[in-house]
Order: C-alpha cells, then structure tokens, then sequence
C-alpha cells in the first residue's frame, strides 16, 4: 500500500493502479481498492473508477472507510462524470450510517464544498463555520474542511484567513502523515497561491507557483492538469522565480480539459477574488 500511495504522489498513476491492486489482490481491501478507484479517476477513466468505488460503498465498513470511499466517489461524479445530484446523495448516504462525530463532520466539510462550487460562497462559509472557529477539530475534518474554506475565504475577499487556513491545513497533513482529500494538497497550495497575490505577498506567491510548477515537472507520470494550474500561477505572478519559468511554459503544457484528467481540478484555481479584508470568522 505504502508503495502504491508513493506513486500516487508523485504522479505516476498507472503504476499507483497495479500497485493498489496487487495490494488489493494480497487482502489491502477496502483501502487498497479505493487507491485503485483513485488512480483510474487520475488517468482519466471516471467510468471505471465508479464501477470500482461503487462496489465498495456496502463493504465500506468502517467510520473512516465509509468517509473515504464515499468522498473519492463523490469527487469522481460531481467533478470527472458531472453528476453533482449523485455525488451529494452519496454523501448523504455515508453520513447517515456514521456513528463518530468526526466523521460526520468530515461529510459535511465535504458536503459544504459542494455548495462553494455550486456558487454559494456565503452559504459554505456559514456551513464551515463550526470547523473554522474549532481550535481542537481533529485533523481528518480539519482537512476536509479546509479543501472548502480556502477558496472560499479567498472568493470572500479574506485573503489572510485564507492564508492561515492552509497553513492550518498544512500542518493537520503533516500529523495524518496522508493526503486526505482526492488532489486535496493541490487545490489547497494553487488556492494559497491566490491569496497570496490578492493579499500582495507578492514574493511568497512567486516562490509558491515556481515550486509547485517545478515539483509537477520533474516527477514521473505525466499530470497536464498541476502543470496547467501551476502554469497559471507562473503567469499571474510578477516576481523573478515565475519569470525564470515561463519560457518552457508554451511546450510544457498538456490539456487540462480531459474528461475525468481529473478534469475537476480546475476548481483548484477559482478565479479572482475581491478586495482582501479583514473580518471575523
């Protein structure tokens, strides 16, 4: 499993795939299966990624299996099949057969992200508010939320909050040792790089989109949808590390409209917020 969820962060998904499912083969279950799911859903195959995490949803039978399949399901339909009714009653369903409170909380981080991307800032924002202003969240819902409360906060024009939200985010990561979120790390880090710039922290957003852009290219596995997210970032970004970059940018690329590519991710970089200011939560 451990080798498995290594290629997966460095990009090489059809690799991640036989790894998962070797692992899945020698009794890895659930978990192993959902890295199987995970890895079809990155290569650009939705449809079998749904035939794989659909069959796992009655042997999910953990609190914290049941989370986790159901939110890579949910990913796969809303973003890559463009299903959001049957990524939401996936959710839905997987809530109502939780026992924990964190779990729970975790569904409905991910369940208010669908509302930041359905166009209601306000409405995900209000829906996250417990997480934000609890200091003693646990770290999986912490996560989750924070996928969300980003762009949100971004969108919202509290550009800082945004900013102190990833780095809330960073460090639940780094205690779960995982990725929690399908591509979460992504979407939080191109987010950040928003914030940074509505924010005028100019030098901090320059440093971040050059590395990410770097870490995207220099990893086996070719991903065309971080190059293009980072690519972006490079562009938007006046400072001398993007500028150092953007000549190999025009053949660098690849297309970041396939279908299930995850196609989705262009959520990572949700355009332009207002003016930053500062109010509470």
């Amino acid at each position: 499993m451990s080798a498995a969820e290594l290629a997966m962060s460095i990009f090489d998904f059809g690799l991640a795939e036989r790894l998962a499912r070797a692992a899945a083969a020698a009794g890895g279950e659930v978990e192993a299966e959902r890295l199987v799911g995970l890895a079809l859903i990155a290569q650009g195959r939705p449809d079998d990624a749904e035939l794989v995490l659909g069959s796992l949803t009655p042997g999910a039978g953990t609190d914290q299996e049941r989370v986790q399949v159901a939110v890579t399901r949910a990913f796969n339909l809303y973003w890559a099949l463009d299903l959001p009714a049957q990524a939401k009653a996936v959710l839905q369903h997987a809530e109502q057969a939780l026992t924990s409170t964190g779990a729970r909380t975790e569904v409905a981080a991910v369940l208010a992200g669908l509302l930041l991307f359905g166009g209601d800032v306000s409405q995900a924002l209000q829906a996250l508010e417990p997480i934000l202003g609890d200091a003693d969240a646990d770290d999986r819902s912490t996560v989750q939320a924070m996928v969300a409360a980003v762009p949100a906060l971004y969108h919202a024009g509290r550009c800082e909050q945004a900013i102190t939200a990833a780095a809330r985010s960073s460090e639940s990561e780094q205690r779960l040792g995982e990725e929690v979120v399908p591509f979460g790390h992504l979407q939080i880090a191109v987010n950040l790089g928003n914030a940074y710039l509505a924010a005028g922290r100019l030098e901090e957003a320059d440093t971040l989109a050059a590395e990410g852009y770097r870490h995207a290219i220099e990893h086996a596995g070719p991903y065309p949808v971080a190059k293009a997210l980072w690519a972006c970032s490079l562009g938007k970004s006046p400072g001398p590390a993007a500028k150092s970059h953007r000549t190999p940018l025009a053949t660098g690329g690849g297309n970041s409209s396939e279908r299930g590519g995850p196609a989705a991710l262009h959520a990572a970089d949700t355009g332009r917020a207002g003016p930053c200011r500062r109010p509470g939560w």
